[in-house]
């Protein structure tokens, strides 16, 4: 779901909509979900507030780098232009990309992941800690 295409905030209930029914029929232990929080940065851009209201998701979600790399500025524009349209591929390019020792074109992106946990679930273990 892509909040700039939806009216203010009316993309919100219906992936809480979503949500419940993936609960409601298959009684998960476990779902992730994965929000982009923002690329071309190497911090939060966004809230991070997809499932705020939705019982049983951990918050505020875990942040993880997804950066893109490409193998050069070419590959990086055709691939950046296909997702984000002609003007923020540029954008990208010319405001954050860099090269690795590989000489490949970086794009930084930070990712949300939130993890849901039914109430049924006792015992998780995440970042190598236990908690119950």
């Amino acid at each position: 779901v892509k909040q700039a295409h939806w009216a203010s905030q009316a993309w919100r209930p219906v992936v809480n909509r979503i949500v419940a029914t993936w609960i409601g029929r298959f009684d998960p232990e476990r779902i992730i979900i994965l929000e982009n929080l923002g690329t071309g940065v190497t911090t939060q851009t966004r809230k991070g507030d997809l499932l705020q209201d939705v019982k049983y998701f951990v918050h505020p979600p875990l942040q993880i780098r997804t950066d893109y790399r490409f193998a050069n500025s070419m590959v990086a524009r055709d691939k950046l232009t296909f997702f984000y349209g002609k003007k923020s591929a540029e954008q990208f390019l010319e405001n954050c990309a860099w090269s690795d020792d590989d000489d490949r074109v970086i794009i930084p992106e930070i990712t949300g992941v939130y993890v849901y946990e039914s109430a049924k679930t006792t015992t998780v273990v995440m970042k190598g800690e236990q908690r119950t």
